[in-house]
């Protein structure tokens, strides 16, 4: 199990091999990054961002399932914006298993801070029983300046209708249980970009979705913290 603080402008993951600096904000504010990381549009910058999301999740998440994740969304925020200030092209993300819409809450406002040309796709394998309804609020309370593309789509997640390599990062949801792992995440490696990511939220007790994860991505990452593990894997 391993920790996550924000110290002297730095958001620090500690586990049994030491410390690891996910972002050191000194460096982007003296400019030894090419990554414009520091600021969005104006005076916002991610810091900013985080802390919106941070505060936004202790109030959207009351009552669901993912409340009491604080910790791992605020790291996995970082993690995520990190990736997506690589870059400013519009981004194609797409969410596996949306569920009642926290997470695309979170996917939406970041990918549309940076640009909102960018597109998510959420995905569910179901259709029914009021969660679209609950995905939808909580989209809906997006603001209209972060507001990117957001599709909701249902389909089978071991054979989507995506073509190769479509999107930059594929996110499988907090609350998302695989029945097949096996041939899920070999889909998932199917339509990521070359550099592209795939972040994979996972109870710890999943044991079959884990060691399939590292089969498939065997260069992986595991951040391990409160009470999901975030593995993380980039497509070569």
């Amino acid at each position: 199990m391993g920790s996550f603080a924000a110290r002297d402008s730095r958001f620090i993951y500690t586990d049994e091999t030491g410390d690891q600096v996910l972002v050191d904000y000194n460096d982007f504010y003296r400019n030894k990054s090419r990554i414009p990381f520091h600021s969005i549009t104006g005076d916002r910058t991610v810091p900013d961002l985080i802390m919106q999301l941070m505060d936004a999740c202790e109030g959207l998440s009351v009552g669901s399932p993912e409340e009491g994740l604080l910790l791992e969304y605020t790291l996995f925020d970082i993690l995520f914006s990190t990736f997506i200030a690589g870059s400013r092209e519009p981004a194609r993300v797409v969410e596996i298993g949306c569920q009642n819409g926290l997470l695309s809450y979170h996917l939406g406002t970041i990918l549309g801070a940076f640009n909102n040309s960018s597109v998510l796709y959420c995905m569910n394998n179901t259709i029914g029983g009021g969660s679209e309804d609950l995905w939808t609020d909580l989209v809906g309370q997006i603001k209209e300046e972060d507001l990117p593309d957001i599709r909701f789509a249902a389909c089978d997640y071991e054979q989507t209708f995506f073509q190769e390599e479509t999107f930059d990062a594929v996110v499988i949801g907090a609350y998302q249980s695989l029945e097949n792992p096996e041939k899920v995440l070999p889909e998932m490696k199917r339509i990521v970009k070359p550099g592209g990511v795939v972040f994979c939220f996972l109870d710890p007790s999943d044991w079959l979705l884990y060691d399939m994860f590292y089969w498939t991505f065997p260069e992986s990452i595991d951040y391990s913290v409160g009470r999901r593990r975030i593995l993380l894997s980039r497509k070569i």
